[in-house]
């Protein structure tokens, strides 16, 4: 018989509304970089940033809800992007 090892699932209030504001924050981040490649570097660097803290809260949200998310290949890939 194999054994199932049960993972705990967190979760805290407000969860699904900070990564809702995160994601939304993400995109306009990808539209600056966006704006900063077809002209405005200036944009491109806030962008950047923004894609990049955004992107990690938003890993840091889903690796706290799911602690074994790291050791999964849909977390090492979101690690790649």
């Amino acid at each position: 018989m194999p054994v199932q090892i049960m993972v705990s699932k967190r979760n805290f209030p407000g969860r699904r509304w900070l990564s809702i504001a995160l994601r939304s924050l993400h995109l306009v981040g990808v539209v600056l970089v966006g704006a900063g490649i077809f002209g405005d570097a200036a944009r491109s660097t806030a962008g950047i940033v923004l894609m990049l803290l955004s992107g990690v809260a938003l890993y840091g949200i889903e690796l706290w809800h799911h602690a074994g998310l790291w050791r999964e290949l849909a977390g090492l890939l979101t690690l790649s992007k």
